[in-house]
């Protein structure tokens, strides 16, 4: 049974797109897992008692408090706030009670790679411009980012990838993640061969021409060479991404290099405004926040774009410090993990620092299939410690 909820929650967040129950109202194919899996662990009364898990249900008792204060509690618009919470703690246990055997831990971490090998080709074969995997790839984007890379094509330019992620900006954030997995695979396993799926994913990477990502990619190269001493392959990446810089003409990305210009984009100025107009509401009620008030960007037809600012105005400043904590202190570990070359370090690291940077400028834990995969990344660094203490050979790594 778990097999299949493990398996199943991450070909779906992976790989399925929504399902469209009428033109207004689309479904993701993992809530059906998640509800069914959600009644398994209940029936069975499992749940770990791990870091992640009451971070969790820390963050799920602050926002029951303050949907309760704002009298919202029992909103339709906060059901989504309640979903999200409930997948990332049900998906977690569900992965982590998967890999309690070793087997099946490698058995996810293979299908893993192979999730990343598909995704990579996925978005290699976006660039041809091939009218079936156009057809294939619009399921998962808007109609937005459908126009936008035929206007780009049209006009003989390099499209923003989106992948089977659907969204430039996750699509980057999900490789630059993906980025952790193979440095574990490639330094911790010594498997060679893994330095090519570290080159592809630097290429989708820019590709996506995500400024936010190409300096996440950047500073986690950076970290891992001041902590790990690998300043090798930090000199390689950088090297490579700086070819690909200078060789693919990207006006998007190129503005990174010219702060003059950047800084004058509407992406810049509008985000700028909406943040200073947040902010003024939220020291209003700074404490305990809105209770989600889902309803004032429907109203002010606006988005926050940041999910320092976003949590602290829904939940407030008590929700934003534990949200934070969360992954400054998975960074931490990551760090340590690595350094001690226990599998999963780099991951964990990879992931939560992608994610700091990240939430500064868009709000990735908003994609519901990206809060999953992040639940999944916590689960397998669970299970890397857990084997790593079991195993006699790295006991003295530990």
């Amino acid at each position: 049974m778990t097999k299949f909820f493990a398996l199943g929650l991450l070909l779906s967040v992976l790989f399925l797109p929504n399902i469209a129950l009428s033109s207004s109202f689309a479904a993701r194919p993992e809530d059906i897992i998640i509800l069914l899996a959600c009644m398994y662990l209940l029936f069975r009364k499992i749940l770990f008692n791990t870091f992640y898990s009451w971070v969790l249900i820390t963050m799920f008792v602050l926002f029951l408090t303050s949907m309760g204060l704002n009298d919202r509690l029992l909103s339709v618009n906060s059901f989504e706030f309640y979903n999200k919470i409930v997948k990332g703690l049900v998906s977690y246990t569900v992965f982590l009670l998967f890999m309690q055997e070793e087997e099946n831990y490698q058995t996810l971490i293979k299908v893993l790679v192979i999730a990343l090998i598909i995704n990579l080709l996925g978005n290699f074969l976006q660039l041809l411009n091939i009218s079936v995997i156009a057809i294939l790839l619009a399921k998962y984007s808007t109609a937005g980012q459908i126009g936008a890379i035929e206007k780009a094509m049209m006009f003989g330019r390099v499209p923003r990838l989106t992948g089977f992620i659907g969204n430039p900006n996750n699509n980057a954030v999900f490789f630059v993640c993906m980025a952790g997995l193979t440095l574990d695979l490639f330094f911790i396993r010594r498997e060679r061969i893994y330095l090519l799926l570290i080159i592809g994913v630097m290429a989708v990477i820019v590709l996506t021409q995500s400024r936010t990502m190409f300096v996440a990619l950047l500073l986690v190269f950076l970290v891992v060479a001041f902590t790990t001493g690998k300043m090798s392959l930090v000199f390689i990446g950088g090297v490579f991404l700086l070819i690909i810089k200078y060789f693919v003409d990207i006006p998007y990305l190129n503005l990174l290099f010219d702060t003059n210009k950047l800084s004058q984009t509407h992406s810049v100025t509008g985000r700028i405004h909406e943040w200073a107009n947040l902010f003024a509401m939220i020291q209003q009620q700074p404490i305990l926040g809105f209770g989600g008030y889902k309803e004032y960007f429907y109203i002010t037809q606006t988005y926050p774009e940041n999910e320092y600012i976003l949590a602290w105005f829904r939940y407030g400043i008590i929700y934003l410090i534990v949200f934070c904590g969360m992954m400054i202190i998975s960074v931490v570990q990551g760090i340590i993990s690595a350094q001690r070359k226990i599998f999963g370090g780099y991951f964990m690291l990879a992931t939560n620092l992608t994610l700091l940077i990240s939430s500064m400028s868009n709000t990735p834990f908003n994609n519901p299939r990206l809060f999953v995969f992040y639940s999944l990344v916590q689960a397998i660094y669970a299970a890397s410690l857990l084997y790593a203490v079991n195993n006699q050979d790295d006991i003295k790594n530990v």
